[in-house]
């Protein structure tokens, strides 16, 4: 379970003292990792910073249900870097995109973010092909991540969405995946379908 499924996760608790342990354990190794990141040169951490990003961006794929091709994400990064020495797997266009946004962020971490900046970026990721709106013209718009062209009704059966579970047969087996309560509460009003579900939670399986 990720901790966004938890029931009021944004209601943090701490222990100070725990937390304080952490931290110190925490700042120790970011300092040994500093000490050896300066005796790597500078094509060593360029390659680092590459390796990092790479597995930043497939393991927060995964928050969202989508598994990526690690060589792809790799090689999009690494040209965009200007890395050579790197086995090279052509990207999809799904991934370069992604990893534009990923270089975006990286390269302008400290430019102010706006209402009007996000808006920017969501609908330049919709002209992409990254997301697109779950229900056009909604008051309160949605969006969906786009990863797979094909209609996942059709290689899903007996699809059944009950008490904020997602539940489908897929090549024989059984798949059971917990939805978002603002998803499983919008599926009941009619805003979002079975596909856009099924595209959300599931399309890791057809990979």
């Amino acid at each position: 379970m990720f901790i966004h499924e938890r029931e009021n996760w944004t209601d943090f608790r701490w222990d100070t003292s725990q937390l304080a342990v952490c931290l110190e354990s925490v700042s120790r190794k970011q300092g040994q990792l500093f000490g050896r990141l300066s005796a790597l040169g500078f094509d060593g951490q360029l390659s680092t910073m590459a390796e990092n990003l790479t597995w930043d961006l497939v393991q927060s794929s995964e928050i969202e249900g989508i598994r990526l091709n690690a060589d792809e994400v790799r090689s999009s990064i690494a040209r965009r870097l200007g890395i050579q020495n790197v086995r090279y797997t052509a990207p999809s266009h799904y991934v370069d995109s992604v990893v534009a946004v990923l270089m975006d962020a990286v390269e302008h971490y400290d430019r102010p973010i706006s209402k009007d900046t996000a808006i920017r970026d969501i609908q330049d990721l919709v002209t992409k092909e990254v997301l697109r709106v779950d229900v056009p013209g909604a008051k309160r718009p949605s969006f969906s991540i786009i990863y797979d062209e094909n209609d996942l009704t059709q290689v899903f059966s007996d699809v059944r969405v009950n008490d904020g579970w997602l539940t489908a047969v897929y090549m024989g087996k059984p798949v059971r995946e917990h939805l978002l309560p603002l998803d499983a509460s919008r599926y009941e009003k009619g805003e979002l379908s079975i596909q856009s579900l099924l595209d959300k939670y599931c399309s890791y399986l057809t990979l």
